[in-house]
């Protein structure tokens, strides 16, 4: 004996289902159509509402308190879904005893589940999808029927090109010694001093710019090495030409 299936079988949710069977689905379904503010404030409705009637006396900070966000989004939230038509939101105020009465809301469950209708949904999708290709199938049109530059013809190439001369190797010139890597002799030095003396200088004035070899100067490095770090009892100065001298000190 057969048994007869019934007609609202396999139809799906309807708009008697609780609320938070409706919440449920449609987050099993990614919350399509909601922002993340609408989002918040459903889930509050469905926690501060019967979920039977879905419609009942509640407040702002309730609903923010349920979904755990601030009061001001859950207005904000309450506010973007009263205009999209999924709820009735009768504002509350002070009752004629003088004593605050909460905010009445009523989610239409009717309006809801055709919200979050998969059908819907995937209709809506597929219509998004189609829009978009649409639009670059016409972008990629424009640039297919653009005009394209002429090609260029390829130049013929010769048989037998001639091979291309072989640049001579030219050494690389040698490293000329600067003025400060100079060692003087002591020919050189005296020679040194007295072109300085020709030009007017006089021995004071020498011995403000002395020259290395001339009353014990020597080169920094060639003094380093020879007394290592010595610090304490140490003269410096510079030569004529910028180089670093020391002594010891007299």
């Amino acid at each position: 004996m057969s048994k007869t299936k019934s007609p609202r079988r396999h139809e799906g949710m309807n708009a008697r289902a609780p609320l938070t069977s409706l919440t449920r689905s449609h987050a099993q379904r990614g919350w399509g159509g909601f922002d993340r503010c609408m989002t918040y404030a459903m889930q509050g409705l469905a926690v501060c509402l019967p979920s039977k009637s879905a419609e009942g006396r509640t407040t702002a900070y309730q609903v923010a308190m349920a979904s755990h966000i601030t009061d001001r989004w859950a207005r904000e939230g309450l506010k973007r879904l009263e205009k999209a038509g999924l709820i009735a939101w009768e504002r509350g105020g002070i009752g004629p005893d003088g004593c605050p009465r909460p905010s009445w809301i009523r989610v239409d469950k009717k309006a809801y589940l055709a919200w979050i209708n998969l059908r819907e949904w995937v209709k809506r999708k597929k219509a998004a999808a189609v829009a978009r290709y649409r639009a670059y199938r016409e972008r990629v049109s424009k640039i297919e029927h653009a005009p394209q530059p002429p090609e260029q013809p390829e130049a013929p190439q010769e048989a037998s090109a001639p091979p291309a001369p072989s640049v001579p190797f030219v050494p690389p010139a040698q490293k000329v010694a600067r003025p400060c890597d100079m060692v003087y002799t002591p020919t050189e030095v005296a020679e040194m001093k007295e072109r300085i003396f020709r030009r007017g200088y006089s021995p004071d004035q020498m011995m403000e710019r002395p020259v290395a070899g001339w009353e014990g100067w020597q080169l920094a490095r060639e003094f380093e090495a020879e007394h290592g770090g010595l610090y304490d009892g140490v003269q410096a100065t510079r030569d004529p030409e910028g180089r670093l001298l020391k002594r010891l000190a007299r």
